[in-house]
């Protein structure tokens, strides 16, 4: 401001008009006092970039992003798509919610684990882990059986076994045999004996 004051008093001193040292003197402070307001709004600008870089991380987001916080870190996304895990979903696609694995799928798909169905496939969700299988086959455990097939639940592991056999345990007794303690098959002459098929006394 001092500076400002000795500039005013020289240019009183020169020999010139008043009208002339007040236009200097008007001048020189409306130069001073936009230099500021501007200095300022910079100022302004970067505190608000520096807002933004917080707000999404380390990265600083444009106008026409938004701050996705739904994967591993943050990250700035254009608006109009969608936030996924790491990645953004078009407006075309649908977000499949995997946890950090999180991925895009095709609008009309069905989520299924870590993968999608489409519409000539199945989500099976029987086993430890969604999957897909073909559709007209039926979920069966971590697999899935066939049209002529049956699911056996009786195991540990669901199994398929063809339509007419019977579930034992981890196999499928065939005709005319039978199931010993849900573990082996005993054919038509055959005793079931403490989990074993003996041959029969008649």
């Amino acid at each position: 401001m001092s500076h400002m004051l000795d500039r005013a008093a020289r240019i009183l001193a020169k020999p010139s008009s008043r009208r002339d040292s007040l236009k200097l003197i008007g001048g020189m402070f409306s130069s001073s006092v936009l230099g500021a307001l501007w200095a300022g709004r910079l100022n302004a600008q970067g505190e608000d970039v520096q807002r933004n870089a917080a707000r999404c991380g380390n990265q600083t987001c444009n106008r026409d992003q938004r701050c996705c916080t739904t994967g591993s870190r943050p990250f700035c996304l254009t608006l109009g798509k969608t936030c996924c895990g790491n990645v953004g979903c078009d407006s075309n696609k649908i977000c499949c919610p995997n946890g950090a694995r999180s991925f895009c799928a095709t609008k009309g798909e069905v989520c299924c684990g870590s993968t999608a169905a489409n519409s000539n496939q199945i989500c099976c969700r029987t086993g430890t882990a969604p999957f897909v299988a073909t559709k007209g086959r039926h979920c069966c455990g971590n697999t899935s059986c066939g049209p002529n097939d049956r699911c056996c639940t009786d195991a540990t592991r669901p199994f398929c076994a063809t339509n007419g056999r019977t579930c034992c345990g981890r196999t499928g007794c065939g005709p005319g045999q039978k199931c010993c303690d849900n573990t082996v098959c005993c054919n038509e002459h055959q005793e079931c004996v403490g989990g074993r098929c003996s041959a029969s006394n008649t």
